[in-house]
């Protein structure tokens, strides 16, 4: 995100559902037919042509993010990875035996997370500086307490309960519904000025992710297997 800037992050993400399927189908067992591999494709490929768009890469320029590969490549890991947590969160829940709520799920991500940054600040001794900012600005600790409580807290418990009720990349599909939201906020809130190539592309990511949710029932539709 720092590289890329957000909206081009998130779009990032919408190739989530495909890093879910492979983990879920490699540990899950979980499958996609042909139509849900077709889509997951015409996803990544327009991602990587707006991501590559003369326009996306000058706006990257003017944000002095950073240069766009460098970006992309982080952001696809980081995409994986999150995918995998999700199967593998899937897995725990799924278990026999496993008496632990997604709310309690959350909480052990939580805290965990903030035990692995903070010891990583105190190697660089930079721990001082990791909670000060927000206890002296009241208005950074309103913004981080509502990032925790809607983004963390709610937010990830309700994707976890999605998650182990539906198929996984169902689930991370809807997930990757997010660019939608962040288009509107860019042009909304920071207006913003999306080119059309820029639309172009993202319509055809989101189209990819569409179809993917409804892939059964449109190859039963048109009489396929």
């Amino acid at each position: 995100m720092r590289i890329l800037g957000v909206r081009r992050r998130s779009m990032i993400g919408t190739v989530g559902p495909g890093f879910a399927w492979l983990f879920g189908l490699l540990i899950l067992h979980e499958k996609m037919n042909w139509l849900g591999v077709t889509a997951m494709l015409l996803t990544v490929i327009s991602l990587l042509l707006l991501i590559n768009s003369t326009a996306e890469k000058e706006e990257v320029k003017k944000e002095k993010f950073g240069l766009p590969l460098p970006g992309l490549l982080f952001g696809i890991a980081a995409v994986a990875l999150t995918g995998l947590a999700f199967i593998l969160s899937k897995k725990t829940f799924i278990e026999p035996g496993t008496e632990i709520s997604e709310f309690h799920g959350t909480w052990i991500r939580v805290v965990v997370s903030f035990l692995a940054i903070l010891l990583v600040d105190i190697v660089r001794n930079k721990h001082r500086g990791f909670i000060e900012p927000f206890l002296r600005d009241k208005q950074k600790g309103g913004l981080l307490f509502c990032t925790i409580l809607f983004g963390v807290v709610l937010g990830l418990s309700f994707s976890l309960i999605a998650i182990t009720r539906m198929n996984a990349a169902v689930a991370y599909t809807i997930f990757a519904m997010l660019p939608v939201t962040v288009i509107l906020v860019s042009i909304i809130v920071y207006k913003k000025k999306i080119t059309l190539q820029s639309w172009l592309y993202s319509i055809l990511a989101i189209t990819g992710v569409i179809i993917l949710v409804w892939r059964d029932v449109l190859i039963h539709s048109f009489g396929g297997s």
